[in-house]
């Protein structure tokens, strides 16, 4: 690690971090504007890759104290999350054990998912 600081390599090459920290801000800005599209309480399909297409409704939109960028928290409609809307010790929203999680705006999908839920 010394050897990378004293070269100013990696993460301590001032380049580097300055192209981080746009690409963190683009994200950021196109998170938003995803966001902005979506509404407490819509149905949603969420497509993580390597996973199978799972559906919920949408409990909490915004920011995650700690965490990077805007979220969307999820109460799936089977025991497929990682918790029940608590995170870190603080309630984003309530749900059973193991039917939330928080993910991306860019991997939820709104609208009519009558014929996804009909395959589930």
């Amino acid at each position: 690690m010394s050897f990378l600081k004293k070269n100013q390599l990696g993460k301590f090459n001032p380049d580097y971090q300055k192209q981080r920290k746009i690409e963190r801000e683009q994200q950021e800005i196109m998170e938003k504007e995803q966001i902005e599209k979506i509404e407490v309480g819509q149905r949603c399909c969420i497509r993580l890759s390597n996973k199978p297409v799972r559906t919920g409704t949408v409990m909490y939109k915004g920011r995650l104290n700690g965490k990077h960028g805007y979220w969307v928290g999820v109460k799936y409609d089977k025991p497929y999350g990682r918790h029940d809307g608590c995170l870190d010790g603080k309630r984003y929203f309530e749900t059973s054990h193991k039917h939330g999680s928080f993910i991306t705006p860019s991997a939820i999908e709104i609208g009519d998912l009558s014929a996804i839920d009909d395959e589930l």
